[in-house]
């Protein structure tokens, strides 16, 4: 964690030094768009979202780059000023409105019909693969799994993205194919071994096949993860409950006991 805070401190500094170069180019040159560009990027990434929309609207003024637009909205939408989003999208022509970035910025405002949306946007660039994912989170949340795993297979078809096979991994284990749901929360695990919820359900698959040894291991990545997100977490007393369970079952009454005694007595 200390290594953590020096890397954040390094980097800071680093940005504070850009700025200060990027204001002196400004200074002889007050509409240089790569400056200008730039700094906007800093702000967003240090979450000043009032200093990158004051650069954005500087931006707006030099050039009609949909890109700049786009950016304006995702930082509108950052600031929660979704009535500001829906009024310049409204001044947008056709070419601007059927942008699939900004139809998806637009889609999570909930200002218009976000399936709609969405749709727009995979219908004007079937390669945008953040569209697809939304729209497989649509209709998993409606339980319509089988668009929902289409959709996701868009996604992994297109990009890298860890979610995308946990989310296909879920759908396979609520219909029961338990192999096809391991092997897909096994490929979310190989991008990104920070997800303690896909360890957590890879052990309930595993325990659903029998393999309980795996199902400890899964369980116990997982863990120790939440150890350290948090100095304690809610989530642990359910992984301590499982961990329990699978021990019991391999008759290991002591150790069982040992995981239950770490529940928190509290905790509902």
């Amino acid at each position: 964690r200390v290594d953590r805070r020096q890397r954040q401190m390094c980097i800071r500094d680093s940005y504070a030094r850009a700025l200060e170069e990027y204001e002196k180019v400004l200074e002889a040159d007050k509409n240089h768009t790569h400056s200008l560009n730039e700094m906007l990027k800093i702000y967003f990434s240090l979450e000043k979202y009032e200093k990158a929309l004051e650069v954005s609207k500087r931006l707006l003024e030099t050039t009609s780059d949909a890109q700049y637009y786009i950016n304006h909205l995702e930082i509108l939408y950052k600031l929660n000023r979704l009535d500001k989003m829906r009024e310049l999208y409204e001044t947008f022509d056709d070419k601007l409105k059927n942008n699939a970035q900004i139809l998806y910025i637009m889609s999570k405002t909930e200002l218009y019909p976000k399936i709609e949306f969405l749709n727009k946007a995979v219908s004007t660039d079937n390669t945008y693969a953040p569209a697809y994912f939304e729209l497989g989170l649509e209709y998993f949340n409606k339980e319509k799994y089988q668009e929902a795993k289409e959709y996701f297979k868009h996604v992994t078809n297109l990009e890298v993205n860890p979610l995308a096979y946990f989310y296909t991994g879920l759908i396979e284990h609520i219909n029961g194919n338990f192999f096809e749901a391991i092997n897909n929360y096994l490929e979310c695990l190989k991008l990104d071994k920070t997800n303690d919820e896909c360890f957590f359900e890879l052990a309930k698959a595993y325990i659903d096949i029998n393999w309980l040894d795996e199902a400890q291991i899964a369980i116990k990545n997982s863990i120790g993860i939440l150890k350290l997100k948090d100095e304690y977490s809610l989530k642990l007393d359910e992984h301590y409950f499982l961990i329990a369970w699978i021990l019991s079952k391999q008759e290991n009454t002591k150790d069982a006991l040992l995981y239950l005694d770490l529940i928190d007595k509290d905790s509902k």
